[in-house]
């Protein structure tokens, strides 16, 4: 037989000369012969535990305290071992019992991080000051007391915590970051950067600083080092914050792109910020916006409708299927306007064509203005108003779809848009207007100068009337004004000599404005409703753009692919109406001229 003490005595110098295989093998050949050999057991948990493997550990180092209860090194491990599986508040009582056998640092350590982890911060924070009291240059200590300490909001004290330990340890990366969100949050960016690249320095594999330096590059504007930052922090671990990180960031230099007059290089950041975030809503309505600006009208649409999933859109309450082009022969479609009024009369157009394919009855639901023009529709059965907030449809119906969605299924291409027109006025309508207006017998020019005052991009897509009247005021032409509602006050302002009739004052309804738009020679407008209802009507229509305009008017083109009778004048340079102005009275002028 062997003897015990040299087994033991190999056991232990094979485990201290970094053997543990062979020190395993020892213990076990020691246990056939004494079983109750309490260090071959502790050993043999030790190894367990440092392998990676705490389920196996435990037997072993709950048979070495079953012989020895006080032994405060294996109560440790075995806490270890619970901490391992997630069992905390098993480790806590082996930790408790440790430290009051034998106090040690790295026991009232390890004790202070299981009731960290528990939620218990003010006894964490008593263990900590313990650990510390036994050896205060433990820097794994200071960094844990300063986490609790900024749980606990004392983010002073927190900050001071971090201070001393990357005094004590300056290649600390944890502590190191830490120190570095400490600091930021107090405002000192410039030092928590350095703290993030020191950390990136001793730990280039340490993904939560990368993903902390990101972040604070980004919020600097270092867009372009930061989004290398965020991506390597992602491309290490891919968190859920990292990756929301990473994606507003590509989100801005996309932003960014745009702003430069390249769309099309911001569409590799749009992709990338959807790819990395899907819930990123702004990354997918960029990227659907800006490839139909491009024209791209099949990925255009295909990313619109992703955009729609995840967008305050997505919570429409749809109570049938939705429509995927198939024939549904004796069904009822409802076709739903999902965006704003301009939008819904723009793709009105697609109405007949899924009446066709669909073979069902087409029920429209849409904003109450609209509903007196779409219902002279012949494809369109009933029409219904919008219910508020995006509520379930009132009417009942087999399949719904919205309107803008159509586009997917019927405009892969710009060669494929439906032509206009596609909605009339109604003949007695249309008559009536025009003997009201008999009375003209000039150029006969309606005017709208102001969008929806609560949409966010009117500022910059309305012109003031006193700029524009003066632009295309002149001998043989007769104004109108076609505006609705807000913006309708600037007619009290009007410059001296010239004379504007209101129109849009009584327009209760589409139907009203498409039958005055019959009787006039031109409509001059801004990017807003009034623009489509005369494209859709194929009346002659100049369109006032900023220099950014929607995606239907796509990039640098003075016609529209959707609106056959429409030119466009585009600003030169943002929110500067001087040159469209300009060139617009020159177009009015010679046009009279032609005459």
């Amino acid at each position: 037989m062997e003897s015990i003490e040299i087994l033991w005595k190999q056991a232990t110098t094979y485990q201290g000369t970094g053997h543990p295989d062979a020190a395993a093998e020892c213990c076990v050949r020691l246990l056939a012969a004494q079983p109750n050999h309490s260090g071959a057991l502790y050993l043999l948990g030790c190894i367990a535990l440092a392998s990676g493997d705490p389920v196996n550990a435990r037997p072993y180092l709950q048979k070495a305290i079953a012989l020895q209860p006080g032994w405060a090194e294996a109560r440790e491990a075995l806490g270890a071992a619970y901490s391992s599986v997630g069992a905390h508040q098993l480790a806590l009582e082996e930790y408790r019992i440790a430290t009051t056998r034998k106090p040690s640092s790295h026991g009232f350590f390890r004790l202070a991080t299981t009731l960290h982890t528990l939620g218990q911060m003010e006894e964490a924070l008593a263990a900590y000051r313990k650990a510390l009291s036994l050896r205060y240059s433990m820097a794994e200590a200071h960094n844990g007391m300063g986490t609790a300490l900024a749980t606990l909001g004392r983010a002073d004290e927190a900050l001071e915590s971090f201070r001393s330990a990357v005094r004590f340890e300056p290649k600390f990366p944890a502590a190191l970051c830490n120190l570095a969100s400490a600091l930021q949050a107090r405002g000192a960016r410039d030092e928590a950067i350095d703290c993030c690249r020191r950390a990136v320095e001793c730990a280039p594999e340490f993904a939560g600083a990368h993903a902390i330096l990101g972040a604070l590059l980004a919020q600097g504007g270092d867009d372009a080092e930061a989004l290398t930052a965020l991506e390597r922090a992602y491309e290490l671990a891919p968190s859920e914050e990292t990756g929301h990180n990473l994606s507003l960031t590509l989100t801005k230099l996309g932003h960014d792109r745009l702003e430069r007059d390249l769309p099309q290089e911001s569409i590799s950041f749009f992709e990338r910020a959807a790819q990395v975030d899907p819930s990123n809503d702004e990354a997918q309505f960029r990227l659907a916006t800006t490839l139909l600006l491009l024209g791209d009208y099949a990925r255009g649409f295909a990313a619109h409708d992703a955009w729609m999933e995840i967008s305050k859109f997505k919570h429409r309450e749809l109570t049938r299927p939705v429509w995927n082009g198939e024939p549904i022969p004796g069904k009822s479609l409802l076709v739903y306007a999902d965006h704003g009024l301009g939008d819904a009369i723009q793709m009105l157009r697609f109405l007949p064509p899924a009446a066709e394919r669909s073979g069902a009855t087409i029920v429209f639901e849409g904003q109450r203005a609209l509903m007196p023009l779409v219902a002279t529709i012949p494809c369109v059965q009933s029409v219904v108003e919008s219910p508020p907030d995006f509520t379930a449809p009132t009417v009942e119906h087999d399949a719904v779809i919205g309107a803008m969605t159509l586009c997917t299924l019927f405009c892969p291409s710009l060669d494929s848009i439906p032509p206009a027109p596609y909605v009339a006025a109604p003949p007695d309508r249309a008559a009536a207007w025009r003997d009201r207006l008999a009375s003209y017998t000039g150029f006969r020019v309606g005017i709208c100068w102001s969008g929806d005052p609560t949409n966010q991009w009117n500022p910059h897509r309305s012109v003031g009337l006193a700029s524009l009247a003066a632009a295309v005021a002149r001998p043989g032409v007769d104004l109108f004004s076609l505006q609705v509602g807000p913006g309708s006050e600037q007619m009290k302002e009007l410059p001296a000599g010239i004379a504007i009739s209101d129109l849009g004052a009584d327009f209760g309804d589409f139907v009203e404005t498409a039958a005055a738009l019959a009787n006039l020679d031109l409509v001059i407008t801004v990017e807003t409703s009034m623009a489509h209802i005369a494209g859709a009507l194929g009346r002659p229509c100049w369109t006032m753009l900023s220099a950014r305009g929607p995606w239907m008017w796509l990039e640098r083109r003075e016609d529209s692919p959707w609106y056959a009778s429409m030119r466009l004048f585009r600003q030169t340079v943002q929110d500067d109406w001087t040159d469209v102005l300009s060139r617009i009275s020159a177009e009015l002028a010679a046009l009279i001229a032609s005459r």
